[in-house]
């Protein structure tokens, strides 16, 4: 799943501290897009497991606005 992150935010600082909360995502500037866009990646994953990555996600995005 591919988002936009709607803030001028470093994706690469916003990974180390979301794989600090467990969270992981992949920058979209690995595959080519420009800056701003995050991929996650949950297809092995159950679904309270997805709630909670996102959720640590958004807590850190929230954090480093």
């Amino acid at each position: 799943m591919w988002c936009k992150l709607n803030d001028s935010i470093n994706e690469y600082q916003l990974l180390e501290e979301s794989v600090k909360r467990g969270a992981a995502f992949i920058p979209g500037s690995i595959f080519g897009t420009e800056k701003g866009y995050v991929r996650f990646t949950f297809g092995r994953e159950n679904n309270r497991a997805i709630r909670d990555g996102i959720s640590r996600f958004a807590e850190e995005l929230n954090n480093i606005r």
